[in-house]
């Protein structure tokens, strides 16, 4: 399984609230895309709550190639994720709806089962 974390409020509830199904899994990776001019976000964090709840996690950062979606989704496919867990609209609706995002991209093109918080 592939948790896409950022560091916010919605990648930490999906990651909560996937906690049953993360606890099946033989192996979890937490992947955290990073832009070169962003501050980085350390998935370490995650891996250290998931490793307290007894599941196996590695972290894994990536730079955003193209677009954050495409890019969760390759990188998914590279780990040979499952199932991806992510947090939902990030940015507003609106903003997301006129620029596009990686909830849409993923929503649209994902080729695995999707678990996403908002």
């Amino acid at each position: 399984m592939v948790v896409a974390w950022d560091g916010g409020g919605q990648s930490a509830k999906a990651a909560r609230n996937a906690l049953p199904f993360l606890r099946m899994a033989e192996q979890v990776t937490v992947i955290s895309l990073v832009r070169k001019e962003d501050e980085e976000t350390d998935p370490q964090d995650l891996v250290f709550y998931l490793q307290r709840h007894g599941i196996r996690a590695e972290a894994r950062r990536t730079e955003i190639l193209s677009s954050a979606g495409e890019s969760l989704l390759a990188e998914t496919s590279e780990v040979h994720g499952e199932m991806l867990v992510m947090g939902a609209y990030g940015h507003s609706r609106l903003r997301e709806f006129l620029l596009g995002g990686a909830t849409q991209t993923v929503l649209n093109s994902a080729a695995l089962p999707v678990f996403m918080a908002h």
